[in-house]
């Protein structure tokens, strides 16, 4: 079995309406230079000792990990003991490496840190699998002796993003997947009738690994066949910090679920959804039924629509309502 066949072989849809507001500011502040940073008092500076990896950035979506085949960009600064910024005393060379992972990391891997600068970023890298645990790392090539870093991400089949406005209703689809196929047999519509803050993503991924449920070992598969990751990342607070949704009034992630995977059956329930209140990590719940159409019941963190569940061409739409940060699965 190949590791892109086992990689097909799992089951997720997942949801994550976090904004994770660190690295939007991070991706604010990029430059598209190699080099970043201003430079400081030279007198006054502490000894650069590692590097570090600050952000990863998908550039068709501003996904904030890789996309197969796609380029991205990696942010990387200096730091001193004290995990501060620090200014390397000549220029350095960098160079972006895969530790682990089924793929192959190609594209643009290298950037220089200019002489008195902290940061750089490596502009344009490719990784050709989609995968989860898929590890990187960065270190010197030449310059200032520098430890190097690593960081695990999880590497999406395929992405989409779109810039929202709070109260502005927004319908998020990927026209790579419009509709589950025996390739890429689970996909996702995002809706957002009271819109969202800033940037919303909409990836598709592997589910290998993420299942933490007792009595579950992993993600539905039916005749060799499994459904993929589907992860939203939005922020759902307007300018003030107030939530745009409720209880009576969610979100919504449809998810949809090829036809082998979810087969036509008069009890719709058989089909669960997985999920976590964290962003990323493991799936350690199965939503529930909601109470009723449209709702999610007083004790729940999110819950599955069965009522507005609905069959076009064989397949399964099953709508997850959330109003937080969320990661779930379904099947």
């Amino acid at each position: 079995m190949t590791p892109k066949q086992s990689l097909l072989k799992r089951c997720l849809a997942v949801l994550s309406a976090a904004l994770l507001a660190a690295a939007l500011v991070l991706i604010g502040t990029w430059l598209p230079a190699g080099a970043t940073g201003a430079p400081g008092e030279k007198e006054d500076r502490d000894d650069p000792v590692a590097l570090q990896i600050v952000l990863i950035k998908d550039r068709g979506s501003g996904l904030p990990w890789p996309v197969q085949d796609r380029k991205f960009d990696v942010v990387v600064q200096v730091v001193d003991d004290d995990n501060e910024p620090a200014e390397v005393r000549k220029p350095t060379k960098i160079k972006l490496i895969e530790v682990s992972g089924p793929g192959v990391l190609r594209g643009n891997t290298t950037a220089v840190i200019q002489k008195d600068f902290s940061s750089t970023t490596i502009e344009g890298a490719k990784y050709s699998q989609f995968a989860n645990g898929v590890v990187l790392a960065v270190k010197v090539v030449y310059g200032e002796d520098l430890a190097p870093d690593d960081i695990t991400v999880e590497v999406a089949l395929t992405a989409v993003g779109a810039n929202a406005k709070p109260g502005k209703p927004l319908k998020l689809k990927d026209p790579n997947c419009a509709a589950p196929t025996s390739k890429v047999p689970t996909c996702g519509i995002l809706l957002l009738n009271n819109g969202a803050d800033g940037r919303v993503t909409l990836s598709v991924g592997s589910c290998d690994g993420l299942v933490k449920v007792d009595d579950l070992r992993d993600c539905r598969e039916v005749d060799g066949t499994g459904a993929l990751v589907v992860t939203a990342i939005a922020s759902l607070r307007d300018l003030q910090g107030k939530p745009l949704y409720d209880r009576k009034h969610p979100a919504k992630l449809i998810l949809a679920c090829d036809k082998v995977l979810c087969p036509k059956t008069e009890d719709v329930t058989k089909f669960q959804v997985l999920f976590t209140l964290n962003n990323t990590g493991p799936l350690k719940k199965i939503a529930p039924p909601c109470p009723k159409e449209g709702v999610i019941g007083k004790d729940q963190k999110a819950c599955v629509d069965y009522e507005q569940s609905f069959r076009r061409d064989g397949d399964l739409y099953l709508p997850l309502l959330y109003v937080r940060d969320l990661r779930g699965s379904c099947c």
